[in-house]
């Protein structure tokens, strides 16, 4: 988990240059190309090595194709368009985070986990064909070198954050004085609008161990709400992902214009998701 949440992160920030410097259609289809054959590598993996391999794979390709894809909405739609277009884009992936524990244990129960891997390969021909067919061709792209430094700054910094055990005492301190953890997952996805997710995911499953708690086994609903609240709620500010300040920079979005058009309407969706992904475990349809 923290592998491929840290290759996801560092690697956004030169992703996101690169599709500065030779377009963003062109960088999504890198992105999502390598995410196919990530996929087809898991689907046809028998090794741990090799899946290994393919997530990190994965990883990789979605580190270059979130911010592009954030991105590429500022150069296709009208400025009026565009705080719906980002709380739609935010609420998306908010549900995908929600649906896919589902979809994915009824996929495992039906045939066998390979096929979670598949699944991926249609969608990223659809993904394909819609930009090829529907956005229009980036004009005006700007000269430049991908900045290997600050990621490299980047991935220190998220490193120590998660090897100094200060979020893994922050963890404590929210299981000690919050009842419930459903709240605690609800809090650590607010604050991942101000902090990267990839250390607070890691001060989770430190306060969690197995060994200290064995009713949170690794399809508990806690981690199914974790990955939901973790992987949504950096939305609510642009600053609280890398993917966010890399789109900054890339398509000129100011943190007060995204926090006075969009904010409120991804703090919704995540509330809204939230309500949604409880309910689910509520009526039993999550497995």
């Amino acid at each position: 988990v923290g592998g491929y949440l840290l290759i996801s992160v560092v690697g956004q920030a030169p992703a996101g240059k690169l599709g500065d410097i030779i377009g963003y259609q062109k960088a999504l289809y890198i992105g999502l190309s390598v995410f196919m054959a990530g996929s087809l590598l898991g689907y046809f993996a028998r090794s741990i090595e090799a899946i290994l391999l393919a997530r990190m794979l994965m990883a990789a390709a979605s580190g270059m194709i979130v911010p592009n894809a954030s991105a590429l909405l500022r150069t296709q739609l009208p400025e009026a368009m565009l705080p719906f277009a980002y709380g739609i884009f935010g609420a998306t992936m908010g549900g995908a985070a929600a649906l896919g524990p589902l979809l994915g244990g009824a996929i495992t129960q039906m045939f066998d986990w390979p096929a979670i891997f598949l699944l991926n390969v249609p969608w990223v021909l659809v993904a394909m064909g819609l930009i090829l067919t529907t956005s229009k061709k980036q004009t005006g792209r700007n000269a430049g070198r991908l900045d290997l430094r600050s990621s490299l700054l980047l991935a220190l910094a998220v490193g120590g954050l998660q090897v100094s055990g200060l979020l893994g005492e922050a963890a404590h301190w929210l299981d000690a004085n919050i009842p419930s953890r459903n709240i605690v997952n609800l809090s650590i996805g607010l604050l991942s609008a101000i902090v990267d997710n990839v250390p607070l995911v890691a001060g989770a499953i430190e306060m969690y161990p197995q060994s200290a708690y064995p009713e949170l086994g690794t399809d508990a609903f806690f981690w199914q709400f974790l990955a939901y609240t973790a992987g949504t709620g950096g939305s609510i500010l642009i600053i609280g992902s890398a993917a966010g300040v890399a789109t900054m920079g890339l398509a000129g979005i100011e943190f007060f214009w995204y926090v006075k058009r969009v904010s409120g309407l991804a703090l919704l969706g995540y509330l809204a998701g939230a309500g949604v992904f409880l309910l689910m475990e509520a009526m039993g349809w999550l497995i």
